[in-house]
């Protein structure tokens, strides 16, 4: 498939409507859940969807590299916890719309 110029703009766009109804979805959710109840549901439904593309995965790993894969895993999930973490708890302290400017600052 080749992607024109337009297409990446309008896959562009999409993914910023994504990111950014996220911030507004996530304050309606903590109003009902403690940020830590949010936060575990939402990286639990993330690693049950990953499962099946680790068990259906074209590369298999020998017993050997398990160890390291798992704690490469642990480390980089620990950071993206500590990351959504004090996003998440940050939307109980700010408008929707400062979260979003305080993490898209980020990006640069």
């Amino acid at each position: 498939m080749i992607i024109t110029s337009r297409l990446a703009i309008i896959l562009l766009l999409l993914v910023c409507l994504i990111w950014g109804a996220e911030y507004a979805l996530v304050d309606l959710a903590i109003e009902v859940l403690p940020t830590h109840s949010f936060n575990a549901i939402r990286f639990a439904v993330a690693a049950l969807s990953l499962l099946p593309l680790l068990w259906f995965s074209k590369e298999k790993l020998s017993p050997q590299q398990h160890p390291a894969l798992i704690g490469t895993g642990l480390l980089l999930g620990l950071l993206l916890f500590i990351g959504f973490y004090t996003q998440t708890e940050g939307l109980l302290y700010t408008s929707v719309s400062n979260a979003g400017f305080i993490t898209g600052l980020v990006v640069p």
